[in-house]
């Protein structure tokens, strides 16, 4: 499905997961994959669709 409304594209990202279930204090998407946080990975992506703004979701009492 295309549709084009000419309305700028935004993201979204839930970034507000606790690692626990990984064994670590880190909230999972800060664990590393391949030398890099996995919220990068996820970033870098959404740069190749150049939306006009990215909003991240963090969990309660988020630095």
């Amino acid at each position: 499905m295309t549709t084009n409304t000419g309305a700028p594209l935004a993201a979204i990202v839930l970034a507000a997961g606790r690692g626990t279930r990984m064994t670590s204090d880190l909230h999972k998407v800060l664990h590393p994959v391949a030398g890099r946080p996995m919220l990068l990975h996820l970033l870098a992506s959404l740069g190749e669709l150049a939306p006009a703004r990215v909003v991240v979701v963090t969990g309660a009492l988020s630095e």
